[in-house]
Formats: C-alpha cells, sequence, structure tokens
C-alpha cells in the first residue's frame, strides 16, 4: 500500500473521528453557554477573516514554487524561512495600515450598525491569533510538500475539536473568565503552530536559513505576480465563504453566533463525504485536462455529481426529520429552536455544491482558470450585499440564506461557464429520481407518531425508516454503479461474516 493511500485513510479516520466529538460537543457541551462558545467563532472567524490582509498571501507559494526550490539535502534553500520572513512583513506592514486608519475603521463599523467595540476591545488576541493563523497556513501545506497530512490534521482540526469544548466547561463551571478563554483559544493555536514546526524539524523539513543568492530577481518577480493572485483569491475566498462569521457576531451578538455556529455545524455535516471525494479527484481532474481527454471528465463530472447528490440527499433527509428531536437532547431546545432554518440553508448549500460537482476543478486546471476567480469575486460582493440586506431582517436564517444565495449563484455560473465552454454537464433524469424518493421517504418518516415518544427512539426509528426505504429503492433502480457496487460488496461481506 502506498503513502498516498494509507495518508488518505488515516486523514479520513482522523477527519470522522474530529467530526464525531464535535456532534457530542454541539449536542452536550456548546449549548451550555451560547455566548461563549459565539465568542471562540467570532475570535477565530475575525481572526480568518483578517488573515488574508496580513499574511501577503505567501501561503498561496508554498506548493506552489516547493518542486523548484526543493534542494536534495532537505535545505530547499531555506524556502521556509523565507515564506515567513515575507508573512511577518507583510503582518506588520498591514497591522501599521490598520492601526494608523482604526478611527476611520470605528467609524466605518459604527456607519453599518455593527459592533465596533467587539473588534477593538479584542484586539489584541484578534492579532496574535491572525499571527498564528498565518504560520500554521504556511506550516500545514508545508508539510504536504513530504507527503505528510494526517499530523497537521491532527493538530488543526481535531485537537480543537477536543480543546475547545474544554475551555467551554471550564469558563462554565466558572475556573477562567472570558479574558483567559481567549487567551486560551490564542493558546491553542501556539501550541498548534509550535507542534507543526517541531513536527517538521522530525521529518527533516525545518529550512529557515535562507540562501539568498536563490532569490534571483526573476524568481521573486514570479514569486511576487502569484502572490498577489493568492492574496486576491484568498480575499475573495473569506468574503464568500466566511464573511457570515465576522457579520453575525458584530450585527447580532455572540448568542446568536453560538446559535448560529451550533446549527451550521449540523446543517454542514452534509458535505461529510465531499472533501475525500474532491481531494482524490482533483488530480485526476487535472491530469485530464492536461491532456485534453473531455471524455475522462465529463465521466468524473457526473459519476461524483450523480453520487454526491444521492448521499448528500440521504443525509440532509435524516438531519432535517431527526433535528427536533436532535435538540430536545440539549439543555437548550427553546434558543437552538431558532437555528433550525439555518441548519436547512446550510444543508442545502452544501448539496449544491456537491450537486454541482467538480465544476470548480475543471475551470480551475484549465487554461480559463482565471475565470474561478472572477466568479469567486463575485460571490464575495454579493454575499456581502446579501448579509447586510437580510441579517437585519431575518437575524441567523438571514445569514444562512445569502451564503446559499451566493454559493449556489457561483455554482451556477461554473455549470453555465462548463456546459458553454465544454460541452459537458453532469445531470440526467436520475438525480429527479433521487430527488422525488428522498422527498417521499421524508414524508413517510415524519407521518410517524412520535410526539412522546423519547427523542433518542425516535431519532433511530425514523433514520432506520429513511434508510431501509432509500438505499434498497436506490439499489433496486440501479441509479448509481458505484453506489449498487459498494452495496453488494457490504452485503457479501455480512453474508460471509453470518455463515462463519
Amino acid at each position: 500500500m502506498g503513502i498516498i493511500k494509507r495518508q488518505g485513510i488515516k486523514y479520513s479516520i482522523v477527519g470522522y473521528t474530529a467530526t464525531a466529538i464535535g456532534a457530542l460537543s454541539t449536542i452536550f457541551i456548546y449549548p451550555l453557554d451560547k455566548s461563549i462558545y459565539g465568542y471562540a467563532l467570532f475570535l477565530v472567524g475575525t481572526a480568518t477573516f483578517f488573515y488574508p490582509f496580513m499574511s501577503g498571501g505567501v501561503a498561496s507559494l508554498v506548493i506552489r514554487f516547493f518542486p523548484e526550490m526543493k534542494t536534495e539535502d532537505n535545505q530547499n534553500h531555506g524556502f521556509l524561512g523565507f515564506t515567513q520572513i515575507v508573512s511577518i512583513i507583510a503582518f506588520l506592514l498591514f497591522g501599521s495600515i490598520g492601526l494608523l486608519f482604526k478611527d476611520s475603521l470605528y467609524q466605518g463599523m459604527l456607519w453599518l450598525d455593527m459592533d465596533a467595540d467587539l473588534i477593538f476591545d479584542n484586539i489584541m488576541i484578534i492579532l496574535v491569533l491572525t499571527f498564528l493563523i498565518t504560520q500554521i497556513s504556511i506550516l500545514t501545506p508545508y508539510t504536504s510538500n513530504y507527503q505528510r497530512i494526517v499530523v497537521p490534521n491532527i493538530l488543526t482540526n481535531l485537537l480543537f475539536k477536543i480543546i475547545l469544548p474544554i475551555l467551554i466547561l471550564l469558563y462554565f463551571y466558572g475556573s477562567i473568565n472570558e479574558v483567559i478563554f481567549g487567551w486560551g483559544v490564542v493558546g491553542y493555536h501556539l501550541l498548534g503552530f509550535l507542534s507543526l514546526a517541531v513536527y517538521l524539524y522530525f521529518i527533516g523539513g525545518l529550512d529557515w536559513i535562507v540562501n539568498v543568492k536563490a532569490y534571483t530577481r526573476e524568481r521573486i518577480k514570479r514569486m511576487l505576480t502569484y502572490t498577489i493572485y493568492g492574496i486576491l483569491g484568498s480575499i475573495g475566498n473569506i468574503l464568500a465563504f466566511r464573511i457570515d462569521l465576522f457579520m453575525v457576531p458584530t450585527m447580532l451578538g455572540l448568542f446568536s453566533t453560538g446559535i448560529y455556529g451550533i446549527s451550521q455545524f449540523i446543517g454542514a455535516s452534509v458535505e461529510l463525504p465531499t472533501k475525500a471525494l474532491f481531494q482524490i479527484s482533483a488530480p485526476i481532474v487535472s491530469k485530464a485536462m492536461k491532456e485534453d481527454d473531455l471524455e475522462h471528465v465529463e465521466m468524473i463530472y457526473k459519476k461524483a455529481s450523480l453520487n454526491l447528490s444521492i448521499v448528500g440527499l440521504l443525509l440532509l433527509a435524516l438531519i432535517m426529520s431527526n433535528l427536533d428531536a436532535l435538540l430536545h437532547l440539549t439543555n437548550d431546545y427553546d434558543s437552538l429552536a431558532a437555528g433550525k432554518m439555518v441548519v436547512f440553508w446550510v444543508g442545502l448549500t452544501k448539496l449544491v455544491d456537491m450537486a454541482t460537482s467538480v465544476n470548480s476543478h475543471i475551470i480551475g486546471y484549465s487554461k480559463y482558470f482565471r475565470i474561478n476567480f472572477y466568479i469567486i469575486l463575485l460571490m464575495a460582493v454579493l454575499n456581502i450585499g446579501l448579509n447586510f440586506w437580510l441579517i437585519p431582517l431575518y437575524g441567523i436564517t438571514g445569514a444562512a440564506f445569502a451564503t446559499f444565495l451566493s454559493i449556489a449563484t457561483a455554482n451556477t455560473m461554473r455549470f453555465i461557464y462548463v456546459w458553454f465552454r465544454w460541452k459537458i454537464q453532469p445531470f440526467s433524469y436520475k438525480h429527479l429520481i433521487a430527488a422525488l424518493l428522498v422527498l417521499i421517504t421524508f414524508g413517510v418518516a415524519n407521518l410517524l407518531p412520535m410526539a412522546n415518544t423519547h427523542p433518542i427512539l425516535s431519532i433511530i426509528i425514523r433514520s432506520i425508516v429513511i434508510v431501509v426505504v432509500f438505499i434498497p429503492t436506490i439499489w433496486y433502480l440501479k441509479l448509481s454503479e458505484d453506489i449498487n457496487e459498494m452495496i453488494q460488496n457490504i452485503w457479501n461481506k455480512i453474508s460471509q461474516y453470518i455463515k462463519r
């Protein structure tokens, strides 16, 4: 078994473990104090929002330029040190500009009816957190140059899922105050940064001594061009996908942010299978586009769309059928019930992303890759405008709906562009059959009389009904060869086990 396959399996195990821990925390711990959970989301969300402005875009260089900087002794001309020096200079430069215009920024936020004090009262924590997130964003992809993705995933995903609930429990029981909690969030990121540095040292990738001669004027010029594109791309991505975690706390407060974060986590569970499939398909699509093998690209486009749509529809049906019972397991149903529509819109957003499949890969790995950049910028502008319009009207539901509209618009544009440029599209009558089937299954499950049933029993019964009706029907209708093959393999293993 190759290292890529081994790392992929381990990465998936870590990812699902982190999701499981996050789910338990979302049900039993985060609702204990939604304001402090909202505070954590605000700190990380705001630091992430500032990151592209204050990082100099150097994280985009790490993978793109590593092959040409690589040396046999793994010193790589001090490429890691070079990227970190540039990031520190950019951080100090943009930080100084921010401090210089802080009064104007403050007044601008007040003019937009945003809570400027929330930002400026926590500015030191946010700045330190931004710096650490910048360094982690450099070290994490840098380790992937050595075909190591599992340990960074543990340090930047799993560990945070463990530490954050601990911090919230300590705060809830009075062991720490809000200030210590905030610096505790910083402390985790510091631990992640230092741990990544130590890990890089052990795998021989800690090359901090810069060989100045290797950085010629021509190379610096190419790096600068790519960095500018990286900065603009990062800003677009943050504004398009993460702006809600900055706007909700500053417009609605930390309590609403906590409810929004919990609801968002539940709805985003729909995309569990997406990351693995997209990571696997990306290099295949890249190679096929390079070789102009559109037949192969179309096959991947259609299969990924159908398989992800079927799985996404099933997960969304399970989540929405059991949402009420799931919220009754928490200690504050009444407050969290305000996020039901957030769960729906976030889940539907992920489903749209899954159904439109690898359209972003197809454009991104072609000579027309800049189209993706323009679409992201348009989506960013649309998302900001929709958030300012919908949040005051509909609160956290407005924020979720704004994200849905902007991402659905962007994916529609990508879909149309791919169809126009390469004459390929992923949809067929099978998508419609799957959608109708899940609606029927959802209706049957929700007709069951569960009013006086314990939430756990209700979740079990409804889930069994949905799975037992949906999966065998999908198999019988042969909507997806891949899903049928997977079901057959599972059934064969069960049969062999029973016969023993």
